[in-house]
């Protein structure tokens, strides 16, 4: 997507958080990625607090938030990807999109309520909730997510934007052999 926006001329300033479960390594050297280190939260019953008034919102929290503002002050729209980045826009004038490629309970069971996975599923599910009734303009990577975001927000612009992929970054598959899958995924 970045490669894409700046083949067709757009000036793209990027801030990636990387957080304690961020997969090892640095982006590619041509694209100007700025990373932002940020510590895991400390725990206890204050954390469970924020977590209920603003679910899934540890990067909100963070010094992380403070250079999203300081960026979107010279910005004319800022691209907010995924859940966990839905509350960075609170108190910011710039315009603002948020971009999802999945719902929580579209694609997983609440399981048990006495497991941990059942907490961490509540809470992904009230962030999405929120973000959606939020923003007034969405982007959809699916029909299916478009779907649920106008009948979740119907007043909300909604966009569909499929994720692409760039088949030159991909050597092709030999087709003299079993077949092969290729998955993408954020490994969560």
């Amino acid at each position: 997507m970045l490669r894409g926006l700046k083949a067709h001329g757009m000036e793209v300033r990027v801030l990636c958080a990387r957080q304690e479960f961020a997969a090892a390594g640095d982006p590619p050297s041509d694209l100007a990625i700025e990373i932002v280190d940020v510590p895991a939260e400390e725990g206890g019953w204050r954390a469970r607090i924020r977590r209920f008034r603003r679910p899934v919102g540890e990067l909100a929290r963070s010094e992380f938030a403070g250079r999203v503002r300081e960026a979107a002050r010279d910005s004319d729209i800022l691209h907010l990807e995924d859940i966990e980045t839905a509350w960075l826009d609170e108190g910011i004038a710039t315009p603002s999109i948020l971009r999802l490629q999945y719902f929580t309970r579209l694609d997983r069971d609440f399981g048990a309520p006495w497991r941990r996975d059942f907490r961490q599923m509540l809470e992904f599910t009230l962030a999405e909730h929120f973000a959606v009734r939020r923003h007034s303009t969405l982007v959809a990577a699916s029909p299916r997510i478009a779907g649920a975001m106008r009948r979740r927000n119907p007043e909300a612009s909604v966009v569909l934007a499929p994720l692409c992929l760039d088949p030159g970054d991909y050597p092709a598959a030999p087709l003299d052999g079993p077949p092969t899958a290729g998955i993408i995924g954020t490994g969560d």
